[in-house]
């Protein structure tokens, strides 16, 4: 790119030439380094993938019309006019999701929209919780006014930053001012928050008089692809609201394994079917196969309400999104996706994912001194007795990762060789990965 020409950096006076500006466009597409292509380039650490044929056929259908799905058309009055056909096709769409996710009736139990992605929909989990606990359970004298927000240490980046803008504090604010107060909760050894965990930090934290509480559990972490128990923790939960008096919710972040989990373990139920579980996110624009952005923010039907804002520009005048405007295109290309591939079609997604996650945890077990981590979806991660060379690995977009107690403990006593966490890696394996790149990685490597 020509970085030294200060004029590429400025809005031109006049419009630059066609042709000068197909060829600063084709050097931003065609190397490696400045555009990956999934389906040509070795890919091995990144979540997403090339999409479907369908998804960029239904995408560039639409987009030329400028759609714009303002607003949520599952709650209401129309939202707004003119867009009526990718509002409605966004509607059966999170019908559709719930339906996949194991909701019995999604038109009568369903409120959602297509947002940007896990980050939207873990904000708008967040929002969603601290109105509702806020407007359920009034404080009495004595108890403190702020939320507690519980997640685990692998739980995306994500929920800080929203907590930050939502209830957040300054360093010096005494804790009974605070709206709310966040807290990073161990997992066991294979990365998964046990219930038990989850009673001891909500009971450490009745004591200390706060009622309020919103639990953030994942479905397929980022780091390491475990799966929290979430029946159980809703379970443990739903004890503790009866003998304490709180109040709680539940936000699940399942934009990883949304569209895999369903498929892998049917009987594993991970929304609605738990009474404290208010809302989920799902990214389709990972293994479901959607070009960005494509995330699913799902709710229980009614609580929508908690987060509406007045838009006096809308034809509802109400909007309870997080981003507000959005693309009318991805929504038709989403559904259109999910149609074309149906259950069938998905499960074999994940089933050919899980092969071939398989295989390469297979050809890591022969190397010693590797640790391989367990995981329920198509993410491996391993630990190595040495780092990767820079270079290599991100030629491979591998990203070097680290963790805490308790899960480099678990590698050290399982593997006698390795003295400490040297060098620890996330594999994603998503549809473009084949057996193929996985052999070219290992001759690299070992060579």
């Amino acid at each position: 790119m020509k970085g030294n020409d200060d004029w590429w950096w400025r809005m031109p006076q006049q419009g630059v030439l066609q042709h000068e500006i197909d060829a600063e466009l084709k050097e931003a597409l065609e190397s490696p380094e400045n555009c990956i292509d999934y389906e040509k380039n070795p890919v091995l650490g990144f979540p997403g993938t090339t999409p479907s044929e369908i998804a960029l056929r239904t995408h560039q259908l639409f987009a030329p019309r400028q759609p714009n799905n303002i607003g949520c058309h599952t709650v209401g009055k129309k939202a707004e006019v003119g867009f009526e056909g990718t509002q409605e096709l966004e509607r059966r769409l999170i019908y559709a999701v719930a339906d996949m996710i194991g909701v019995t009736d999604p038109k009568q139990e369903v409120d959602g929209y297509v947002c940007n992605g896990g980050t939207d929909g873990n904000y708008h989990g967040l929002w969603l919780a601290r109105n509702k606990l806020w407007a359920e359970r009034k404080i009495k004298p004595g108890e403190k006014r702020g939320v507690v927000v519980l997640h685990s240490h692998l739980f995306h980046y994500s929920l800080p930053k929203a907590f930050d803008r939502l209830l957040g504090y300054e360093p010096d604010e005494p804790e009974e001012n605070r709206r709310g107060d966040i807290v990073e909760l161990p997992t066991n050894d294979v990365g998964e928050l046990t219930p038990e965990t989850v009673e001891e930090y909500v009971l450490e934290y009745w004591r200390r008089g706060y009622r309020r509480f919103a639990v953030f559990l994942t479905v397929g972490t980022t780091n390491l692809g475990s799966v929290d128990p979430v029946g159980e923790v809703n379970d443990v939960l739903e004890h503790l609201v009866t003998k304490l008096g709180i109040a709680v919710t539940i936000h699940v972040d399942a934009a990883f394994g949304g569209f895999v989990l369903p498929f892998l373990e049917p009987d594993f139920h991970f929304a609605f079917r738990h009474s404290l579980v208010a809302s989920v996110v799902l990214d389709a624009h990972k293994t479901g196969g959607m070009l960005y952005s494509a995330g699913l923010f799902l709710c229980r039907k009614g609580l929508l309400k908690y987060t509406q804002t007045h838009a006096p520009y809308v034809n509802s005048h109400a909007d309870h999104t997080v981003p507000g405007s959005r693309s009318g295109a991805a929504a038709a290309a989403c559904w259109a996706t999910v149609m074309h591939h149906g259950r069938e079609g998905y499960a074999r997604i994940a089933a050919e994912c899980m092969k071939t996650r398989e295989y390469l945890a297979s050809r890591f077990r022969e190397v010693p001194g590797v640790f391989v981590f367990p995981a329920r979806v198509n993410i491996l991660t391993v630990c190595l007795p040495e780092p990767l060379d820079e270079d290599f690995r991100e030629s491979y977009c591998i990203v070097p990762d680290t963790f805490p107690e308790p899960l480099s403990s678990r590698v050290r006593d399982d593997n006698k060789r390795i003295k400490r966490t040297q060098g620890v890696y996330r594999f994603t394996v998503m549809p473009h990965v084949t057996e193929e790149k996985i052999k070219q990685f290992f001759r690299e490597w070992q060579r």
